[in-house]
Parts: structure tokens; C-alpha cells; sequence
């Protein structure tokens, strides 16, 4: 959940500069927006390892997949969590402008990342924002892309039933507690609620007013996930995804309604792991 910064601001110096001091600075800069947050890493001098980059839901940062960190190393992947800018770690920093934007930005990180191979998992908001960057590395032509699996999402191009973020505080609020998943302590408190209300309504309105392009499918292998009592996402609105890609499509349905990987991490990771092989046998 966000904080609020308590950053002070140093005080401008009156000093004038010499023109040495004014050249651009050429060193490498972090990439603005995002960052990548390793929970299990490649020891060192070992070869790259099977990289998991999880994609969080709205209002959700990247500690929402530290709980994953064992069970992924126990199946030999390397996690690694997308973290979005405005919450947590980057509290401080601006939310993105749109989800294009966004996407730009983790798609950049992505690049950078050592890994032998990657599977980008989204669930919910992140599924869009994790097709998104799949688009992105595949224009890049990054071959270590090797699975997309998106969960707990309707397919691109499929109607919101209601703009929820455009709904006053209060309704918003009731809307979003309905899906899940939302602590205990949060919910029912009105300073953290506050506190994470400009967040959560800003990944809403990014993802409601996303409008997909028209691109050529995805030559990608997808696992599109969903649960049997996400009463969110009903199963009639996850088949649209295979015109994503040009590959297979497996649909995998699990126990539990909108957050279920939560519920059940130890078999979506299984089921992941399980798909990731299927993709090498069948190369």
C-alpha cells in the first residue's frame, strides 16, 4: 500500500555553475516509472536461470508475490515482481499516464534483466499490463520470451461492465472490496483506505480506459487462468484470449473466486512450471 512521503526538499543553491558544470550528465540513469524486484535470484556465476515476472493487480505492488518466493525456487524459477510507480518502494514516484506508458517502461526493465528465459505472469489489471509487454519484447525480438500467462482477466476487447473509476469515493470503495483480496486491516480503516484510494483508482482507470490496438497475434504460447467462483470474470470472458496468439491456448480453471493464485499459489505455480515444459517439448 502507498505511504505518504516525508522527503524533505533541500534548499537551492545560489551558486552560479561554470560551463564545465552545466555539460549533460552521460552516466546510466535508473528507468523512471517501474523497477524489477528479484525475490528469487541466480546464484553467483551460475547460468541464467527460468525467469517468473509477476505482474500485480490494481492497487497491488510487488510484495504481494513475496509469499510465491519459496515455492518458486523449490520448481528451479528465479521471481521477480514488477513493481509499479506510485506505491511501496516507489511511492514517491508518478503513477504512469497510461497503461502503454506503463508497459513501455517494465518492457525496458525487462530488456535489461539477465535470464535464460521469461514467462510473464498478469493477474487481473497486471494480465493486461503483462500482454502489454509481451507486445513490446516480441517487437523488440527478445527470443528468451517463452509463455505468457494472464489470470483472472477478461480478454482484450471485452466490455467493462461498469467504469468503476469513475464511481464517487464511497462507491468505488464498496466495488472494489467485492472482488477480494483486500486486507482485513485495510479495509477497515478509513486513514489507510485514503491512503490507497488515489492508487487503486488510478490502475482502475488505466486499465478501463485502455483501448487494445489492433496488432497481429502474439507468435506466444498462453496459459489464460481463471476461477471457477470469480463471479468478476466469468468463463465465457476468458476464450476471447486466444486471438492473442498464434500459438496454443490452454485454459486452466481453479477453485476460488477472483484472487484464487493467492488461495492456491502452490498449484498455479505447479500449473505454470507444468505449461513452461510443455512449451520446450513442443519447440
Amino acid at each position: 500500500m502507498p505511504a505518504l512521503s516525508t522527503r524533505s526538499q533541500s534548499p537551492r543553491s545560489t551558486r552560479k555553475q561554470s560551463p564545465r558544470e552545466r555539460q549533460p550528465d552521460s552516466r546510466p540513469r535508473p528507468l523512471p516509472g517501474c523497477r524489477l524486484q528479484p525475490f528469487v535470484v541466480d546464484r553467483a556465476g551460475a547460468e541464467p536461470a527460468d525467469t517468473l515476472i509477476c505482474f500485480p493487480f490494481a492497487g497491488g505492488g510487488a510484495s504481494a508475490f513475496r509469499p510465491w518466493a519459496r515455492l518458486s525456487e523449490a520448481a528451479g524459477i528465479s521471481l521477480v515482481a514488477v513493481q509499479y510507480p506510485g506505491r511501496e518502494t516507489l511511492r514517491d514516484q508518478p503513477m504512469a499516464i497510461s497503461l502503454a506508458a506503463l508497459a513501455d517502461d517494465i518492457a525496458a526493465a525487462i530488456a535489461a534483466h539477465r535470464a535464460s528465459s521469461l514467462i510473464l505472469f498478469g493477474h487481473s489489471f497486471g494480465a493486461m499490463v503483462a500482454l502489454e509487454t509481451a507486445r513490446r519484447l516480441t517487437a523488440r525480438g527478445d527470443p528468451r520470451l517463452a509463455r505468457l500467462v494472464v489470470s483472472g482477466a477478461r480478454a482484450p476487447g471485452a466490455p467493462h461492465p461498469e467504469q468503476l473509476h469513475t464511481l464517487p469515493d464511497a462507491a468505488f470503495l464498496a466495488q472494489v472490496k467485492a472482488f477480494g483480496g483486500m486486507p482485513a486491516a485495510v479495509a477497515e480503516s478509513a486513514e489507510l483506505l485514503a491512503l490507497a484510494l488515489p492508487v487503486l483508482r488510478g490502475d482502475f482507470r488505466l486499465m478501463e480506459t485502455h483501448a487494445p490496438p489492433e496488432a497481429a497475434p502474439l507468435p506466444l504460447a498462453l496459459t489464460v487462468l481463471g476461477g471457477r467462483s470469480d463471479a468478476h470474470v466469468p468463463l465465457a470472458t476468458l476464450f476471447g484470449w486466444q486471438a492473442v496468439t498464434s500459438r496454443s491456448m490452454r485454459l486452466g480453471l481453479f477453485d476460488g473466486g477472483h484472487f484464487f493464485p493467492f488461495e492456491a499459489a502452490g498449484d498455479v505455480l505447479a500449473a505454470i512450471a507444468r505449461d513452461l515444459e510443455a512449451t520446450r517439448v513442443a519447440a
